[in-house]
């Protein structure tokens, strides 16, 4: 992680065992997520001292770059998009586990995107719409 106003850096983040493909940060700025490998490992880091904040996060399909951290930090969502559907799950931060998870439509081709810090989903259900979701609940907006 870098100063913005000196270019120095000021933290560096160890422990993925491939290369680094995304990343986020939290909306307080105190805490960045990161995906690795073949884009299905998910960890988290304390961005002031670069230490890992719980365990790692095998996740059951690739995330690309949609993910999110959410909920004061305790909770991060990812989309992953397959086909004429995205597969969206939300993590416990702290324990790796799987809180809840929905499929929603995504016909429309729309790459899917996370608003109102990763609490909203967007997807095209159809070539001609777009839908919203509550991203703990699944059900649309």
């Amino acid at each position: 992680m870098w100063d913005p106003a000196t270019g120095s850096p000021i933290t560096q983040f160890f422990r993925h065992d491939s290369g680094v493909t995304g990343v986020e940060l939290s909306a307080n700025g105190r805490m960045l997520a990161s995906i690795s490998g073949e884009r299905d490992v998910l960890r988290f880091w304390d961005v002031r001292t670069g230490t890992s904040i719980g365990g790692r996060i095998d996740l059951p399909e690739p995330v690309w770059w949609t993910f999110a951290i959410m909920e004061g930090d305790a909770l991060c969502v990812t989309a992953s998009p397959e086909e004429d559907v995205v597969h969206v799950r939300v993590w416990e931060i702290g324990t790796g586990k799987q809180v809840s998870s929905f499929d929603a439509p995504n016909i429309g081709g729309l790459y899917p995107v996370l608003e109102d810090g990763g609490k909203m989903l967007v997807t095209a259900p159809t070539r001609s719409a777009v839908a919203a979701h509550d991203t703990i609940s699944g059900l649309e907006t």
